[in-house]
């Protein structure tokens, strides 16, 4: 078996384009259906595959912004949202932590501003942990809509900011 995994895929796809296809029953419209879609998500899959520990970090990122910016819309009790913003930016700042413990982090922060918006104490504070997470949620929102664009069904591509400068967080600098 060969180790490298891009190449696994591409002679899976290949595989399938040349082996599988001109067997399947061309009567069989379901069939023919799953397969473009099974093709389509491989390719989809090979296209992205590189950019995903990239994508795991900016989407850190993203969640330590929404946590910054809902702790600073509480008057307090806010160190719990704190103590994990402190021990996410650790993990991005740790080479060896792989991408399954950096989106661990993400999941911990987001549940920390979860937690902080159920327990809000006052309408006021409310309101300002609304705002604060509308705005701060723009950066993750954006990178999902650019990350699925090759899907297909993002109404007016053009209003995307590009993958890359996303991931590198240009994009977000520039908002």
């Amino acid at each position: 078996m060969v180790p490298d995994i891009n190449l696994q895929l591409r002679v899976v796809i290949k595989a399938l384009r040349e082996v599988v296809a001109p067997a399947v029953d061309p009567d069989n419209r379901l069939a023919i259906e799953q397969f473009h879609l099974s093709m389509a998500t491989l390719g989809f899959v090979e296209a992205r595959l590189p950019l995903v520990r990239k994508r795991v970090r900016r989407e850190l990122h993203n969640a330590i912004a929404l946590a910054e910016a809902a702790a600073a819309a509480m008057k307090g009790g806010a160190a719990p949202i704190t103590a994990e913003v402190v021990a996410a930016r650790a993990a991005l700042g740790d080479a060896d932590v792989d991408t399954g413990e950096l989106e661990a982090h993400k999941s911990r922060l987001l549940a920390a501003v979860s937690a902080a918006v159920n327990a809000s104490p006052d309408a006021a504070t409310d309101r300002a942990l609304d705002k604060a997470v509308v705005a701060a949620s723009k950066p993750q929102f954006d990178l999902v809509r650019a990350w699925g664009l090759p899907s297909g069904f993002e109404p007016d591509p053009a209003q995307v900011p590009p993958l890359d400068d996303l991931i590198s967080g240009k994009a977000i600098n520039q908002q």
